[in-house]
């Protein structure tokens, strides 16, 4: 891997680490929600709604949610209209002639964003070469389409790479952690079983600073103490990793897994065939599991 997108990716998930860490709102849901906002902010298409952008734009964010809630990865983490965060931005501006999308992750309000991209999309010689924007409804259905094309079937890799550094939740109940270190994590099945044989990452506060915890789906649910949700992903602890990167087994790290406050469930790694469990009908049958008193 190249060391500078190594450094910018450890960059930004330091930063993500200091947002769950410091109580941001998205590290305490029960569910992901991430924000949609769409502006346009070139004064000649949004002229063209003739008054109406602000619908024009709720339209237009309410649509590309709904795309990115019918992606096979990106749904985990709800996309909707509205402007807490975390949030997915995107403008629609104007520059030498050419349109462009520029879209941005943001974890909080303020700072720079966990990403960012300027995406081209259509020239003024575009447009005449059509004969000037089409009626609203069409022009609404390009912007979409452009947007799609252009930034959701290029860049999907690259967004999901981000969204990894927004957590899906933050409780996690411990169980049978002297035999093999096992937890069950506050997502629902009745929404999460697709990810239930995918990896996570745990993060944890404790005495010391901030804990990683790398953990695998076990394939099955089991009852969650504090619903909502009723039922949670039972994942299996696997190992640490500390501050500067450095990896170390479970065992080590027990009594500050114990004693520590989980902030954060971040997705690592989606593994397919918790969704081909789920389509069949359910996951696989639990091990027998302790509660930790």
């Amino acid at each position: 891997m190249d060391p500078m997108r190594w450094s910018n990716r450890k960059r930004r998930l330091l930063t993500a680490v200091l947002i769950a860490i410091a109580g941001c709102a998205s590290a305490t849901r029960a569910e992901a929600a991430v924000s949609l906002v769409f502006q346009v902010a070139d004064p000649e298409i949004g002229g063209y709604f003739r008054g109406r952008s602000a619908d024009a734009e709720r339209r237009l964010a309410q649509t590309i949610a709904a795309l990115l809630n019918n992606d096979q990865e990106l749904r985990f983490w709800s996309f909707a209209d509205g402007s807490v965060f975390p949030q997915l931005q995107i403008r629609l501006t104007k520059r030498t002639q050419r349109w462009h999308y520029e879209v941005a992750v943001r974890g909080d309000g303020s700072g720079p964003p966990l990403k960012a991209w300027m995406i081209p999309w259509q020239t003024e010689a575009d447009v005449e070469r059509t004969g000037g924007f089409p009626p609203v409804a069409q022009l609404t259905k390009q912007i979409v389409d452009g947007f799609q094309d252009q930034f959701l079937t290029q860049r999907r890799v690259d967004l999901l790479e981000v969204l990894r550094l927004i957590p899906l939740g933050a409780a996690v109940r411990l169980n049978n952690v002297q035999a093999q270190p096992l937890a069950i994590l506050s997502l629902d099945w009745s929404r999460y079983q697709d990810l239930a044989t995918s990896d996570f990452r745990i993060l944890y506060k404790t005495q010391s600073g901030a804990l990683l915890v790398l953990a695998t789906g076990l394939g099955h649910r089991l009852a969650y103490p504090n619903p909502p949700p009723a039922e949670g992903l039972v994942v299996r602890l696997v190992e640490c990793i500390l501050t500067g990167g450095r990896r170390e087994p479970i065992g080590r790290h027990l009594q500050d897994i114990r004693t520590g406050q989980p902030v954060a469930i971040y997705l690592a790694r989606f593994d397919s065939l918790g969704a081909a469990f789920s389509a069949a009908g359910g996951g696989l049958p639990p091990p027998a599991i302790a509660p930790r008193d």
